[in-house]
């Protein structure tokens, strides 16, 4: 996604939640749009907004990066692969055990992330199904 798009889809989110990113002004705001965009950088503009259309719908609170990713992850196509995935390896590793450790399920994408990076540490906490 470009800078553009990613504004526009924040602009989505603050007209569905108007309590998102209420408070952010000036060096704030675009600190927040930075990061967004850094995260997001990877899908298309297509991909985020049927993850956020799919997230209003079914949601009462506004989004979270994580939840965007994980909703393209589970479109058609919308799996990650190595290639695409922007995190560092220690970045994945700590996001995974951040999961087992709440006792969340580790979405299905993962496994296939975790085995492609050569993770193997983090497959004996995780179970794939």
């Amino acid at each position: 996604m470009t800078p553009k798009e990613t504004k526009m889809l924040m602009a989505v989110i603050k007209t569905a939640y108007p309590e998102f990113n209420r408070d952010l002004r000036g060096e704030e705001h675009e600190a927040a749009v930075s990061l967004w965009q850094n995260r997001l950088e990877p899908y298309t503009y297509a991909q985020c907004d049927a993850a956020l259309k799919g997230h209003i719908d079914e949601c009462k609170f506004a989004p979270k990066i994580a939840e965007i990713i994980e909703r393209i992850s589970s479109l058609p196509g919308g799996t990650h692969s190595p290639g695409r995935w922007p995190l560092s390896d220690l970045e994945v590793s700590s996001m995974i055990n951040v999961r087992l450790n709440l006792g969340l399920d580790i979405p299905p994408a993962y496994f296939a992330l975790i085995k492609s990076r050569g993770l193997p540490g983090l497959m004996k906490g995780a179970h794939d199904e």
